[in-house]
């Protein structure tokens, strides 16, 4: 199963517009749209593969589970980003729902070849990982917005 939904993203890459099936799985290759429908669509989704920091950070306020395919960089810093940030977001998680989550991340970046106990794991933790997104929610609005944080570093400078 696994092999059949990684070669029907692969066909999809450049085929706007089109419609993919395989079983339950639909998987439809939308062209770029205007940020309040992009985030529309996240909303609307079950599951949301993105990419790109700007889609990663609206993907996490959908609430919906989700996969972040982030831009590789040199030297592999990439990995270090995305292994900070899984810290985080699965810190709290029991080991089972945050291998899950690592595996299918570690997957989708291209680190290891999927396959389907990876892909079945991470579907099996659907309704968890809808709660923990509320919970991830929450704890990022307990946050101060970033110009606060600027603002308060320069004046413990002083």
């Amino acid at each position: 199963m696994a092999e059949r939904i990684t070669t029907l993203f692969h066909q999809a890459k450049s085929q706007t517009g089109r419609l993919l099936r395989h079983e339950q799985l639909t998987v439809q290759i939308v062209p770029f749209m205007e940020q309040v429908d992009y985030d529309r669509l996240l909303w609307s989704c079950d599951f949301n593969f993105v990419r790109g920091e700007d889609s990663f950070l609206r993907a996490q306020w959908a609430g919906s589970p989700f996969v972040w395919n982030i831009y590789p960089q040199t030297e592999g810093a990439h990995w270090m980003k995305l292994d900070a940030f899984l810290d985080l977001y699965t810190a709290g998680m029991s080991r089972e729902m945050a291998d899950a989550v690592r595996d299918i991340w570690a997957c989708w970046n291209g680190r290891y070849e999927i396959n389907s106990t990876v892909w079945l794991n991470f579907l099996s933790c659907r309704e968890f990982l809808t709660q923990h997104n509320n919970y991830w929610i929450k704890r990022l609005l307990k946050q101060n917005d970033l110009a606060s944080s600027l603002v308060q570093f320069a004046e413990n400078q002083l």
